[in-house]
C-alpha cells in the first residue's frame, strides 16, 4: 500500500499544472499546482469534502473546507459526481497516515 498525497484546495488562481504522477514522484510538498482528472470516490464530513482524483492509473485525494474556499466553491465541489471531469487548483500536502486502497 502507497501512501496517497493529499491536496487542499484553495480558490486560488491558476498554478503549474502537473500530472498526479508526478506529484505522486516528486512530492511537492507546500506547492500549489493545478491537476486534472477525474473524481474517482467522493465523501462529505460537515464542513469537508473529500474528493480522490483520477487521472491514468493514478489517484489523489483532494479536501476542499468551506471555511478556506468559500460558500460558492465548496457548493461546486459538493454537487460534483462520480466520474466528473475537473481541474482543481490547490496546495500539496502529505498525509502519512493516507493510504491507496
Amino acid at each position: 500500500m502507497e501512501s496517497i498525497e493529499k491536496f487542499v484546495a484553495n480558490g486560488s488562481g491558476k498554478m503549474s499544472l502537473m500530472t498526479i504522477e508526478t506529484i505522486i514522484e516528486k512530492k511537492p510538498i507546500g506547492q500549489q499546482v493545478t491537476i486534472r482528472g477525474w473524481i474517482f470516490r467522493r465523501r462529505k464530513s460537515g464542513k469537508i469534502i473529500f474528493l480522490v482524483i483520477r487521472e491514468k492509473g493514478a489517484i489523489l485525494q483532494c479536501t476542499f473546507e468551506e471555511t478556506v474556499i468559500g460558500a460558492a466553491l465548496f457548493q461546486t465541489a459538493d454537487n460534483a459526481t462520480i466520474e466528473s471531469a475537473v481541474e482543481v487548483t490547490g496546495t500539496i500536502r502529505e498525509e502519512k497516515g493516507a493510504r491507496r486502497t
